[in-house]
């Protein structure tokens, strides 16, 4: 029988996880397909194996030809199965397949340093001049000035808090590349100057620790091969890639199954944080 002649086969097909999205699975006799044929991937369900005037039944008339060629089936009662799934569309390709849940779910979030600084303060102190004795004259006070610098910040102290968390799920025929995962990253500070010193591990933004006054020297024998000559005593903290609680996409799940891609987005939004600590 001609393929002209030949009622071809095929089937609708859901794909789990979905709420609308199938597959069509093309079925083709084995005798189509011989030891010149080509089987490109993404081909158009149209001009798949056209060389080969296979026979598709009413799959074109019926709207799937431009769905596209993915992955081959085992083959079934003679005959060769291959799916071919809807060509999205950047756009389409950001369509949730199915509606999108919102949990209240515990989340980890590290200690937030949301400012630092430093006072230097004149301090006056009253102090007595001389000692007292028997029948002589009182001691006298007088004034001592000082200078002393203080540390001062604020900090969220991190923890697992509960947090709005929405799960959003999609499906598409083609690897989804502006899917983006992060999670925030402490990283330490520390100081020694001037009679202040703390260290913290925290999200921050660019902070800067002047250099102390005091004479250097290259300590030799120490070390990697000297690529500077001098180094001062400035440290600087980059900022963290996020600087404090931010609403972010934590984690994206790619499953490849139904010859494409299911994917699950976790995305977290930070609690409430009115407690600081500020000192």
């Amino acid at each position: 029988m001609s393929a002209a002649n030949e009622k071809g086969k095929y089937e609708i097909v859901p794909i789990e996880g979905t709420v609308n999205d199938r597959a069509i699975i093309l079925w083709v006799p084995e005798r189509y397909f011989t030891a010149s044929t080509a089987l490109v991937e993404n081909t158009t369900l149209t001009n798949f194996m056209s060389s080969e005037a296979i026979p598709k039944g009413d799959a074109i008339t019926n709207g799937f030809g431009s769905y596209v060629y993915r992955e081959q089936l085992p083959k079934a009662g003679g005959s060769l199965r291959f799916v071919f799934l809807k060509n999205k569309t950047e756009t389409e390709q950001l369509e949730v397949v199915k509606p999108v849940r919102e949990v209240m779910e515990p989340v980890d979030w590290p200690d937030w340093l949301v400012s630092l600084y430093a006072l230097k303060v004149n301090e006056t102190i009253e102090v007595q001049t001389g000692a007292p004795s028997i029948g002589s004259t009182p001691a006298t006070t007088g004034l001592k000035f000082n200078e002393r610098y203080y540390d001062r910040y604020a900090l969220i102290k991190g923890g697992r808090y509960n947090s709005f968390v929405t799960y959003s799920e999609y499906f598409s025929p083609a690897l989804i590349q502006s899917f983006v995962a992060t999670e925030p990253r402490p990283m330490p500070v520390f100081y020694n100057l001037y009679g202040m010193a703390n260290r913290f591990d925290c999200l921050h933004d660019t902070i800067t620790v002047p250099q102390i006054g005091l004479i250097q020297q290259i300590v030799p024998d120490f070390g990697t091969e000297r690529r500077l000559e001098s180094w001062d005593l400035t440290s600087i903290f980059p900022r963290t890639n996020h600087i404090g609680w931010i609403a972010h996409t934590r984690e994206v799940d790619c499953t490849p199954r139904d010859g494409g891609y299911y994917y699950t987005v976790k995305h977290v939004t930070p609690p409430a944080y009115e407690k600081k600590i500020l000192v």
